[in-house]
């Protein structure tokens, strides 16, 4: 009976310590799942890795587990090149706003994707969609309301913001002005505002959410034109 039961512990600690991945940070370890997922309390302090190996910070705002960043990956991630402008019209594609020409600038302020993009399901990173309209809502409902979350998801200072009435970031979304872009390959809104898609069930009835330099709002759902092919950001959350 004790050479079964010594067999039995063998077996349960190899068991867990394979079952539980450890996340070195600078905060310490973390445990993971035994699918290698960072339990939700380890939220804003591990990273995420995109499929072009592009990493990104996470944030906790409430219950909901976010990037901290807009997505700047090329790729879908079952690794399928997305397309690359100047065509980039009714296809899954990427482009850069034409005032985000640096490194630093690209991973400050992500790339701008088409409404296609979304339709994929395919562009955050595995484990991470792009958000619902009630998703949306529920970060704003979190943060006080729409009429005064924006403030909270705006990131202080003049780099990213042309004006910048309100902002605290006070959240830790930090989201940027960072604009939008047309397929006829103008773009604008840089420093003034920037713009979020949502996930939906339609293409025709695709939606967006948009921070503004001067307000503090966070409005949203906004109706996309679909005739109108424009480039959004896109901040994903977790499953």
């Amino acid at each position: 009976m004790k050479t079964f039961l010594f067999f039995i512990g063998i077996f349960f600690i190899i068991h867990y310590s394979q079952a539980q991945v450890v996340l070195r940070t600078s905060g310490g370890k973390i445990l993971k799942t035994p699918g290698g997922r960072p339990l939700r309390s380890s939220c804003g302090t591990y990273h995420v890795t995109d499929a072009d190996g592009n990493t990104y910070s996470t944030v906790l705002i409430g219950t909901q587990c976010w990037l901290g960043e807009n997505l700047r990956v090329t790729r879908l991630n079952n690794s399928t090149l997305l397309t690359a402008p100047p065509t980039w019209d009714n296809t899954a594609a990427y482009a850069w706003h034409s005032q985000v020409t640096t490194t630093q600038q690209r991973t400050d302020c992500g790339a701008l994707y088409t409404n296609e993009t979304i339709g994929t399901g395919k562009i955050c990173p595995s484990g991470w969609h792009v958000p619902s309209d009630n998703e949306w809502n529920i970060l704003a409902s979190f943060l006080g309301g729409s009429s005064v979350a924006g403030g909270k998801m705006k990131e202080t200072g003049s780099t990213y913001w042309v004006s910048n009435v309100g902002a605290t970031n006070s959240s830790g979304f930090t989201g940027r002005g960072c604009g939008d872009k047309w397929d006829s390959g103008g773009d604008g809104g840089f420093g003034g505002g920037t713009f979020f898609w949502s996930q939906s069930t339609s293409v025709s009835a695709r939606s967006y959410w948009n921070l503004n330099a001067s307000n503090i709002i966070l409005s949203g759902p906004l109706s996309s034109d679909v005739s109108v092919k424009r480039g959004f950001s896109i901040r994903c959350v977790r499953d």
